[in-house]
């Protein structure tokens, strides 16, 4: 147990960036159209491949399939792009500014995406802290919450691998049942168009 501890600590400590396997995938977007202009990745080779290369993002690129005229399509949807846009383009007016490359991977990038993350964990728990205290104690929300931060895979899922789509999902939902509550209390229209944006994301 001890030996997978390490090589877990290992993986999670020594990459390269987060922009990393799963997540490179769920991310390629934002690079390949509003700084390649390649959405279909005609050319991988020139700009692609060398990000690959230097910030270990992958090993074996899966993240996309070559489809007729070699032209990719993507493996995972384009989803959590939407979500991670906001702290993309914060990053790529930075980095020119800060000294670093406006290649979609530098730190600048890194750094924003990983706290749009957090800032979304942050998020997830106030809106759950927000359900919890309509019906118990504080005593008990607050334990409750330390179980679930410190007890279950949570934590690792915002601390470690934050821009994996549970630690987003779990904050969609949170605000999804808080506004669920909330509609059933009170039929007002705003409450109807939170749910439905909330539901079709």
């Amino acid at each position: 147990a001890s030996d997978v501890y390490k090589r877990q600590l290992f993986y999670n400590t020594k990459r390269e960036t987060r922009l990393d396997w799963d997540v490179f995938g769920y991310y390629l977007y934002l690079p390949a159209k509003f700084i390649y202009n390649d959405i279909q990745l005609e050319k991988k080779d020139v700009w692609l491949d060398p990000i690959i290369a230097k910030y270990k993002t992958t090993e074996g690129f899966y993240q996309a399939y070559k489809g007729p005229n070699d032209k990719y399509v993507m493996k995972y949807t384009m989803g959590l792009s939407y979500v991670y846009a906001p702290f993309f383009f914060i990053a790529n007016i930075a980095a020119p500014i800060l000294g670093y490359e406006k290649d979609g991977f530098s730190p600048p990038y890194q750094w924003m995406l990983l706290i749009g993350s957090f800032l979304f964990s942050l998020i997830g728990i106030y809106f759950l802290f927000k359900i919890l205290t309509r019906y118990f104690s504080d005593t008990i929300v607050l334990a409750t919450i330390a179980l679930l931060v410190f007890g279950s895979n949570y934590f690792v899922m915002t601390a470690y691998d934050g821009l994996m789509p549970h630690n987003f999902v779990f904050t969609f939902y949170a605000i999804l049942l808080h506004y669920t509550i909330k509609w059933y209390e009170n039929q007002k229209i705003k409450y109807a168009i939170i749910i439905l944006s909330l539901i079709h994301i």
